[in-house]
């Protein structure tokens, strides 16, 4: 009878114990482990959801933007980018006036007081017109409104990690990079939706400074040229969580050239 019973006992450790392995090996084959997701390959889904006809090379983007900030809550700009032949151009509101910088096709650059070349150095400092500031503002507009089409080859640097994270309540794949030139930082958290790999958000992160940063959430699209353009970007502090402002898409124009 006490064979009968332990027996009794290891078949069911056994039966049990291959339950567990069963169940095991289920749940591991059901979930990806982290360590084989490639960020480049999450990158492309997610590029192909925003720009499904791949059109974004060669798209005149035009459009109306509001831009309000805690210290100035009233800034609107209108951006035209022809990324085909590389001409931008910026007009934004200062006071009673608009400023204007741009970049023509073959890379001449202006900056303009209500449509007028300036001389009055006084004007000059406080309108800041310097031409050669059209650079650094078509390089922002060109890659925060191209994003993520705009994170390519020649502007990242390294794939550092790829992990899953939850970002604004949405499970997400997380892409740590770096880029080959600073647009606040190298360092860059990419945040894409896991379910259709949208991009969510952004974080702009300094490792030797953890207390500076930058947090972007993205909502709503905005359809240009059939691409899906993240249209409302809120801004806060990566490390206070407070917020900063918006960069808000109100609607595309229409381009009479």
């Amino acid at each position: 009878m006490g064979i009968f019973m332990n027996t009794r006992r290891c078949t069911t450790t056994t039966f049990c114990s291959c339950i567990c392995i069963i169940i095991s090996v289920l749940y591991s084959c059901s979930k990806k482990p982290v360590q084989e997701i490639n960020g480049s390959t999450v990158l492309q889904k997610s590029i192909n959801y925003h720009d499904p006809q791949h059109q974004w090379n060669t798209s005149m983007l035009y459009m109306h933007i509001q831009e309000p900030r805690i210290g100035n809550p009233y800034r609107y700009s209108i951006i035209k980018m022809n990324n085909q032949k590389e001409s931008f151009e910026l007009q934004r509101n200062r006071g009673k006036h608009i400023v204007t910088y741009s970049i023509n096709k073959d890379g001449e650059r202006s900056a303009l007081l209500d449509g007028q070349k300036v001389k009055d150095t006084a004007l000059i400092t406080k309108y800041k017109l310097v031409p050669d500031r059209s650079i650094d503002y078509q390089k922002f507009y060109q890659l925060m409104w191209g994003l993520p089409m705009s994170l390519n080859e020649a502007v990242i640097y390294e794939f550092k990690k790829v992990s899953t994270a939850d970002f604004n309540e949405q499970e997400c794949y997380k892409i740590e990079l770096e880029l080959k030139e600073a647009l606040f930082s190298k360092f860059w958290y990419v945040y894409i939706k896991r379910s259709n790999f949208q991009l969510v958000g952004v974080e702009i992160i300094f490792p030797d400074k953890p207390k500076e940063g930058e947090r972007i959430y993205f909502e709503k699209q905005i359809v240009i040229n059939r691409i899906r353009i993240p249209r409302i970007r809120h801004w806060y502090d990566y490390y206070t969580d407070e917020y900063s402002g918006s960069d808000i898409a109100i609607k595309k124009m229409k381009s009479h050239n």
